[in-house]
């Protein structure tokens, strides 16, 4: 009805005008976030009907509002770490939701699955080790992070449908990735990575269409998060 600048609503305005500030004053107290309809402070009606207004006069000069935004959790969330939520186009409009944990809702699932349609299921049986971020694409989704096949990292894999493809750095067994961003025209994706032959530095590599890598820069440093823009790519 009046909010914390002072600013009345349009029948609060005609009330203050008219100098009924008294009874603004009582409604903001007892009613300031409800419709006219539901604004039971005696005098409403009297004024009304002094001014030449019906209730249902008054409820059309009162505008609605926008919704209140509200946050409620999806199902029972993870059992551990989530490292990122990304909206993905190819995937039908999912949320895929990765990072380190074991369970999702509840169901046994290796840190990556999704959320469509109200429901939260794993991408295939999930896949071993830490996703830090996905890249969704039109020929499969590719995670990125510490990502185990039995005893090895890989700091990516695509996801086909049906199975994981891992795919290495030459040179940089076991390297992690800890961000990545969509790579620009030709690649895949540009990606910040650690290796135990570079302690205390990383190294950007591009994924090219051929799965092949190509590497490109080193930071001191590690990067947490990258990102596309207009005027290229940056790395935080």
């Amino acid at each position: 009805f009046v909010d914390n600048f002072d600013v009345h609503c349009a029948v609060g305005f005609l009330m203050k005008e008219s100098g009924y500030t008294e009874l603004v004053s009582q409604i903001r107290a007892e009613h300031n976030y409800d419709y006219i309809v539901d604004i039971k402070t005696k005098g409403v009606s009297e004024w009304a009907e002094i001014h030449g207004f019906t209730l249902d006069e008054l409820k059309w000069i009162q505008p609605t509002y926008p919704p209140m935004a509200t946050i409620s959790p999806i199902g029972t969330g993870t059992n551990g770490t989530v490292n990122e939520v990304k909206y993905d186009y190819y995937g039908g409009g999912r949320i895929v939701i990765s990072g380190k944990f074991t369970t999702l809702n509840d169901v046994l699932c290796s840190n990556i699955g999704y959320f469509k349609n109200g429901e939260m299921n794993c991408i295939g049986d999930g896949i071993s080790g830490e996703v830090n971020s996905v890249i969704p694409d039109s020929d499969g989704l590719l995670a990125f992070g510490a990502l185990e096949d039995g005893t090895t990292v890989y700091p990516a894999a695509r996801f086909d449908g049906v199975n994981w493809n891992f795919i290495s750095i030459p040179g940089r067994d076991s390297a992690v990735c800890t961000a990545v961003t969509l790579g620009g025209s030709g690649y895949y994706a540009q990606a910040a990575i650690s290796h135990d032959s570079i302690p205390g530095m990383q190294e950007i590599w591009f994924l090219n269409y051929g799965l092949t890598w190509e590497k490109k820069a080193m930071v001191n440093g590690i990067v947490m998060d990258a990102t596309f823009t207009n005027v290229g790519r940056i790395f935080v």
